[in-house]
């Protein structure tokens, strides 16, 4: 910078550089490179986010879970290609739809979970009937504890947990993460809308014939009637929730991403043990029903209070990690005989370390990376 070159002296002769000599077996052309099998996979569901968010739910709640086994791949293959159809009917549907909703409501997250839990009622409900049916749940006497007026109190906040954390929340914000240029955007025309809607109406019909009929168990034309009007309740608060009620503390996150994932993991591990302990000292059922929503919205208030409002994707990744890391626990325990589940945990495990290495650490002077847009929001906006 600032110093000049002096041109060659004319009484210096330079030298005319020779020409190279010919190739001895002529041009060689650099090889082509091939994607590998990871690449082209990972191209083709970026290319295709409906497939990719259909891999995260049922994926996370149902198979890496263990509550619809992978082991029957192998085991029972018809009986796991019946479930995973419908599976497929009820929860990608179900996701598509809430997505939508809050896409086209310019809603937030609080938005989201109440959607969620009015899916709840209508899987879990209306479809499977465990929110009513005493003799089936998947925690047994959790099920029935508290039975009364046809539904299971104490099984109806847990399962509806179950489905508005692992079913929608989670896979929603990873989805966010992975396609943050579709934040704000419609997965859905009208007639795609009036499409997913039908095939999870005729998914649960199917639901409700199958348990009626070959199950043996009706819930009652009152407990229906209920519970339709519940989700109707439901959307209706969905859509009149503000956009920002879950507004995070501003600054940069309090916490590393290790006190996030801890917390995570202690989330869903601890309701269960709440509600075993609250059973087995025989507290009345009412107040185990209601201690289940005091226990979330106390993790909500920690993560409203810790996430900051800005540079706290690395926290958010690892607290979501944190939520799942039981369910790969229990799905691998379950099928310790046939652990095909294991590859889905693997699969799981490189999709959230590919998304922690895609962000900075908090208060990192920069980025790796330029961010994508959308993905430094606050906690209260959606990033989807």
């Amino acid at each position: 910078m600032g110093a000049t070159m002096n041109p060659p002296s004319p009484s210096v002769p330079v030298p005319f550089p020779s020409p190279p000599p010919p190739p001895l077996l002529g041009p060689v052309s650099a090889p082509r490179s091939r994607p590998g099998t990871l690449a082209r996979a990972k191209g083709y569901l970026l290319a295709h986010p409906v497939l990719f968010l259909a891999l995260l739910t049922p994926g996370i709640p149902e198979y890496i879970s263990g509550s619809s086994a992978l082991a029957n791949i192998v085991l029972n293959p018809v009986w796991f290609v019946l479930g995973l159809a419908f599976n497929l009917g009820m929860y990608v549907p179900g996701v598509l739809l809430i997505r939508e909703a809050q896409v086209r409501w310019n809603k937030g997250w609080a938005t989201v979970l109440a959607l969620g839990a009015a899916y709840a009622i209508v899987e879990e409900g209306i479809g499977l009937n465990t929110m009513f049916d005493p003799k089936t749940s998947p925690f047994g006497a959790v099920g029935n504890y508290g039975h009364y007026l046809g539904v299971n109190w104490v099984w109806v906040p847990e399962v509806m947990l179950i489905h508005m954390i692992f079913s929608i929340g989670v896979p929603l914000l990873l989805f966010a993460y992975v396609f943050p240029e579709l934040r704000g955007k419609s997965l859905l025309s009208k007639r795609g809308i009036l499409t997913v809607a039908a095939i999870l109406g005729i998914d649960i019909t199917i639901l409700v014939i199958f348990v009626s009929r070959l199950i043996g168990y009706w819930m009652g034309d009152g407990v229906l009637l209920g519970s339709l009007l519940a989700v109707a309740g439901i959307c209706a608060l969905a859509y009149w929730l503000p956009k920002n009620l879950l507004r995070s503390f501003p600054g940069l996150p309090k916490g590393g991403p290790v006190s996030f994932a801890i917390v995570g993991t202690l989330f869903y591990l601890g309701s269960i043990v709440m509600i075993g302990a609250l059973e087995h000292w025989q507290v009345p059922a009412i107040l185990v029903a209601l201690a289940v929503p005091v226990y979330c919205g106390t993790f909500l208030w920690w993560l409203i209070r810790h996430a900051g409002s800005h540079a706290h994707e690395r926290q958010l990744v690892a607290f979501c990690f944190g939520l799942i890391l039981p369910l790969i626990m229990i799905g691998a325990a379950t099928q310790i005989l046939v652990p095909i589940v294991l590859g889905a945990d693997l699969l799981a495990v490189l999709l959230f370390r590919h998304l922690y290495r895609n962000f900075p650490a908090a208060g990192a002077l920069s980025w790796k990376a330029p961010p994508p847009p959308g993905v430094a929001a606050p906690l209260s906006q959606w990033d989807g």
